[in-house]
């Protein structure tokens, strides 16, 4: 599988996931879905005055049937077994003798205290959150936090368990044999004397920030640290295809910030200055060569230290009582260093003996970055019906002339010359020019109308040279404008019913630029002249207090326009609507009712020497969710609710269509065979529930199942997939094991409150 297309894939299923998470499927602690009830005192029903409680603890337990990286990818809650999870709320005034008391507040959430968490990286509280403040109100206060975030990435094969190292029975500089039945018993050889590991990382954040008020200015000041450790998955290409690794991860980054602020009934202004520092506390990752002769490491760079310093302003103005005047700036310096170390692998020119990594050489001087952004607007309402808005925005990015080699591997044992790609960072100028509307043309019917025009101009400087000095990216855009026409139309002329509908067309133009005729690679499709049509409506129904219906839904589409002889996004599209219900039948009972359909198309076009138009390929992903649930206030003291959401995603492709003819037929894989289609589904089922015992204390428990299945044949790692014509083939794969998971979670907690 190529490269490109095992990261479209991954982007794909990451959306579906995403639509998931949108239609609130997201896999959360259950203690953060018990956090959702109303907790504070007796309930509305009740005749007697509840006591007010200020202050409140939570302890509790949670129960996890079993292990999934997946599950518990976002909350730390990855492995089977037993936790503590609670939180604290304090807060309270000191007397200290002055006018004003001294206050103080504590907060602690997710305060999970268990062990039973995959790899070092997840271990104690992994989403826990602390902030404690104290200070007079009207005059300062003083801030300090902690916050921990827990990433859990994929479960994956590598003969790579820790840099400069390879994994027992893996056998380095070894030829693999053209043989068909040699080299199969060589790849399982190979694959079974992998290592599983799971990627994943640890980001611990501590800060504190203060303010002081006098007359009109505020004066805020912050300091912040984060240490961010663990791995990520990544694949790099060697004689066998993708090889998988956990490329290591141990960052600090560092931000200061100051500003000061000045506010007026008619006059509000801010400028500030910031300053972030970024340290990765590793220069690159060892890899030793698998696959052809010779025996050696071969270097794989990591993102270098950088930093960057930045002024922003803010200013708003009324000029008249009905007219304001909005402008914001920022101008930053930025700076990398750039400098991966040496390592022991050969920093000059590649041969076939060290294909396996990319290398990055130093720049003579740091790299640097000059960054501008400002924008301005002016709204006004001359009239009571009329509102009109104009606006103006620049943005730019002017690099340095320094410029950065990259060393990259060879396609298999057989190449023999050097591949080095030569880049200077690309400065470009946008601007954006915007007019709006809005008149009420009935007392229930407003009609808004905007144009916009936006022109960007580029240099070459993402321009790639290999060291023959042939261009390797042939097209970019240096000059484009778009004409942007908007309508909006909003109504409520019918009793109970609101409705909104907007219209967007947009027209992009650009002159494409390239340095070498012969070059045929793919211009950006980002860049390149377009037409873009968009469309949203709204209508939201409630006829009484038990009826809430409402219908959303967009459609937007882009056509972009190349040259004839660029290959590159022809066309993409997407899709989204969805009806929600709600319905009260008596005051004590709600329910809820949604669904949501989204589609998106591309259609693709790809370089391929035997077919003088290249080859097409077009996906469609299409990602349905269905959810419904209720709660039900039982008693006074008794509270229950329940939820459930089914998501299924599809990912169906047509490709390749007669793409290879001749001798070339069995060159690729998806030359053969269209790529399968991919499908994945999450069922999920929450029931929560809590009981007032006292007017201060609170019993919650809630219990969770959630059952995903992923029918995606590219996991698993499998480094030589062989063709009819009894060939090798390389493919590129992550290694990634299946993702498919089958987990109850049970949680229980008294809060006390005092």
């Amino acid at each position: 599988m190529q490269a490109s297309d095992q990261r479209g894939e991954i982007m794909r299923k990451q959306i579906s996931l995403r639509a998931v998470a949108l239609a609130g499927v997201c896999l959360m602690p259950l203690a953060a879905a018990a956090q959702t009830f109303d907790l504070a005192g007796t309930s509305a029903g009740s005749s007697d005055q509840p006591k007010e409680y200020n202050n409140e603890i939570d302890i509790g337990a949670r129960y996890q049937s079993g292990t999934s990286p997946l599950f518990g990818r976002y909350n730390g809650h990855d492995s089977k077994g037993f936790s503590s999870l609670g939180g604290i709320h304090l807060e309270g005034n000191l007397d200290v003798g002055s006018p004003q008391p001294l206050a103080y507040e504590l907060t602690g959430t997710n305060l999970d205290f268990g062990t039973s968490h995959r790899g070092p990286n997840n271990a104690l509280a992994p989403e826990s959150e602390i902030n404690a403040s104290v200070g007079q109100q009207g005059t300062w206060k003083a801030s300090a936090y902690y916050d921990a975030i827990t990433y859990t990435g994929q479960t994956f094969y590598t003969p790579y368990p820790q840099s400069g190292a390879v994994a027992p029975g893996v056998v380095t500089n070894t030829a693999f044999s053209t043989n068909v039945a040699t080299l199969a018993t060589q790849s399982s050889r190979l694959r079974n004397s992998l290592v599983q590991e799971t990627a994943g990382t640890r980001r611990d954040i501590g800060g504190v920030d203060g303010k002081y008020i006098f007359g009109d200015w505020l004066v805020t000041s912050g300091y912040r640290h984060e240490h961010k450790e663990g791995t990520v998955l990544q694949t790099v290409r060697s004689s066998l295809g993708g090889t998988a690794f956990g490329e290591p991860v141990d960052y600090d980054t560092d931000h200061y910030s100051v500003q000061g602020q000045f506010a007026t009934r008619k006059l509000q202004a801010q400028l500030g200055y910031d300053y972030s520092k970024f340290s990765d506390n590793n220069s690159y990752f060892l890899a030793p060569y698998i696959g052809a002769s010779g025996n050696f490491v071969s270097q794989y760079s990591l993102p270098p230290s950088n930093d960057a310093h930045y002024v922003t302003g803010r200013l708003g103005y009324n000029l008249t009582p009905t007219t304001r005047l909005n402008t914001n700036f920022r101008y930053g310096i930025e700076m990398s260093e750039a400098s991966p170390g040496t390592g022991t692998g050969n920093n000059g020119a590649i041969t076939d003996s060290t294909a396996l990594a990319q290398y990055l050489s130093n720049p003579t001087v740091p790299l640097m970055a000059r960054t501008y952004d400002a924008n301005t607007s002016v709204v006004s309402r001359p009239i009571t019906a009329l509102d009109l808005k104009a606006s103006y925005a620049i943005s730019g990015r002017e690099t340095s002339n320094s410029p950065t080699q990259f060393y990259g591997y060879n396609l298999g044992d057989s190449a023999t010359a050097s591949t080095r790609y030569t880049i200077v960072g690309q400065s470009w100028t946008k601007q954006k020019i915007g007019f709006e509307a809005g008149y009420r043309i009935l007392p229930s019917t407003k009609l808004t109308l905007g144009y916009t025009f936006d022109l960007v101009d580029r240099d070459a400087g993402d321009a790639n040279y290999n060291n023959t000095g042939t261009h390797q990216i042939g097209y970019w855009v240096g000059h484009s404008d778009e004409n942007t026409l908007s309508a909006k139309l909003s109504n409520s002329s019918i009793p109970n019913v609101n409705t909104s509908l907007t219209y967007e067309h947009g027209v992009r133009s650009g002159r494409f630029e390239f340095l070498s005729a012969s070059s045929a690679d793919a211009g950006a499709f980002y860049q390149a002249p377009r037409t873009a049509d968009r469309i949203k409506g709204r209508a939201d129904y409630a006829p009484n207090e038990q009826w809430t219906a409402g219908l959303n839904g967009k459609f937007e589409t882009n056509r972009y326009h190349y040259q004839a002889d660029v290959n590159a996004t022809q066309r993409d599209a997407n899709a989204t609507i969805g009806p929600d219900l709600t319905f009260s039948p008596v005051k004590a009972v709600t329910t809820h009712l949604f669904y949501n359909y989204e589609q998106i198309y591309y259609v693709n076009r790809g370089n391929n020497v035997n077919v003088p138009d290249g080859y097409s390929s077009a996906t469609t992903d299409s990602i349905h969710t269905v959810g419904l649930g209720g709660d039900w206030h039982v008693t006074d003291r008794l509270k229950v609710g329940v939820d459930y959401t089914f998501s299924y995603g599809d990912v169906g492709y047509n490709m390749y269509s007669g793409i290879y003819s001749g001798a070339t037929t069995n060159s690729w894989y998806q030359g053969n065979v269209s790529l399968p289609s991919v499908s994945s589904s999450m069922h999920s089922v929450k029931l929560q529930g809590e009981y007032q015992l006292l007017d201060n204390i609170t019993l919650v428990a809630a219990y969770g199942f959630e059952l995903y299945k992923d029918n995606d044949w590219s996991y698993n790692w499998n480094p030589v997939l062989l063709n009819n014509a009894g060939t090798s083939i390389s493919t590129l794969s992550s290694g990634e094991s299946a993702n498919s998971y089958r987990v109850h979670s049970l949680y229980t907690a008294v809060r006390f409150k005092f």
